[in-house]
């Protein structure tokens, strides 16, 4: 008989108690890579290069198109930005982000945040790697941000806001080239839609701690766009396979809660509580979120073709007609709110989906270089033009006490109203 260890425990029994506190450790520092160790974000990239600016000509010309399309607006500064095209940028009330290319090139990247009033650089954090495609989301106190790549070294990375302390990140899924697209719901969730070979994969998270609360695959298409339905029957609404259905899964569980296949190809464009939007052949309609039945269906004869895009303003979808206009329709019931001509503007129909950001009760679109201002609630609209550039992004923080807007490889800050503070 082994004699007992000094503390009364028999040495076999602190050997077992060594072996699970080491598993307990290997596991803590297997969910910490899964989180934190395996992230190439996170890291301070150093000394900024480039800081904000005052503001210039090019940021006055802008101002002057905006404030004569309805909106006036005081440019505060501008800085450096990534490239065109390759990410977006993104805005609270207390915080502008601005994702910019690092000094390693294409696979580098910086996530800088501004003071929305001065520019100063609050932060600075090496980012997910840029694509061709990105995404900034800023609720809760965090900034949630994907470089939009998928060929092994992307991911999804949140930084505390206030300090840009990394709380956590997820690596896209490795495989052939597809589409990612990142979903939140203005508070305490964001959802991952990796797309390609004809299935999606989708992963809800927690905005503040990552943690995944589900994740499902189902067969999806390559064209359209997710859309997520928040509210307590809320939804991620997806592509089907084939592109001819809508299929929407519960955004508590993941399960999926219905699909909605028509004659006219639906095909989720727009989310708001309670509401899927889809395109269809002959318009759009209106889909109720808790069960995907028809809440409202196409105007006939209100133009032709599909809606490209849209976007919510309150209590109204506001439908592209394409070649033609804007159509607001009623959420709740489809009934025309207003009606614009784009001839009535005296511009040409927007090429593609347009740059827009809502703000001072406002929606401000770009078009090139020509910039709308429209009244959301009775569809007044004024129209102006941006001398020597064209804008190619803009953001808005929820609150509206901030425009930002890219222009090339430069990004600007507008205080809606005409005053600085």
């Amino acid at each position: 008989m082994s004699e007992p260890a000094p503390d009364g425990r028999r040495p076999a029994a602190v050997a077992l108690v060594l072996v699970l506190g080491m598993i307990a450790v290997v596991i803590t520092a297997a969910v910490g890579y899964r989180l934190l160790g395996g992230c190439a974000s996170g890291s301070d990239p150093g000394t900024v290069a480039a800081p904000a600016d005052p503001p210039g000509d090019a940021d006055r010309a802008t101002a002057t198109a905006v404030t004569t399309a309805g909106l006036p607006v005081t440019p505060l500064w501008s800085t450096g930005a990534a490239a065109r095209g390759a990410a977006a940028i993104g805005a609270s009330a207390d915080t502008v982000f601005v994702p910019q290319r690092g000094s390693n090139g294409p696979d580098g990247s910086v996530l800088r945040a501004h003071d929305p009033a001065t520019g100063a650089v609050r932060w600075q954090r090496t980012g997910p790697v840029l694509g061709a495609t990105g995404t900034v989301l800023a609720a809760e106190g965090v900034a949630v941000v994907t470089g939009g790549t998928r060929d092994g070294r992307g991911e999804v990375a949140a930084f505390r806001e206030p300090t840009g302390e990394l709380l956590w990140c997820v690596r896209l899924s490795v495989g052939a080239p597809g589409l990612v697209d990142l979903l939140g719901d203005g508070a305490d969730t964001v959802v991952l839609v990796e797309r390609g070979g004809g299935t999606a994969t989708v992963t809800a998270l927690g905005t503040r701690d990552g943690r995944q609360r589900w994740r499902t695959e189902v067969p999806a298409a390559e064209d359209g766009v997710p859309v997520l339905a928040p509210g307590d029957d809320g939804v991620v609404a997806l592509p089907g396979a084939g592109g001819a259905r809508v299929v929407a899964l519960d955004l508590a569980t993941g399960t999926q809660r219905w699909d909605h296949d028509g004659p006219e190809h639906p095909q989720p464009l727009l989310g708001a509580p309670g509401r899927v939007v889809a395109r269809t052949d002959g318009g759009a309609a209106g889909l109720a979120a808790a069960d995907g039945t028809d809440a409202w269906a196409p105007l006939r004869g209100a133009g032709p073709g599909a809606p490209r895009f849209g976007w919510v303003d309150g209590d109204l979808a506001v439908l592209d007609r394409p070649g033609s206009g804007l159509l607001a329709r009623r959420l709740s019931d489809g009934t025309v709110g207003w009606q614009l001509g784009w001839r009535d503007l005296g511009v040409r129909p927007p090429a593609g989906t347009p740059p827009a950001a809502a703000t001072g009760g406002r929606r401000v679109v770009a078009n090139g270089a020509t910039v709308l201002v429209l009244d959301p609630a009775t569809g007044a609209a004024g129209a102006g033009t941006v001398d020597g550039g064209a804008l190619d992004a803009l953001a808005a923080d929820p609150t509206g006490t901030v425009l930002v807007a890219r222009n090339g490889d430069r990004v600007t800050a507008f205080r809606p109203g005409g005053a600085g503070r």
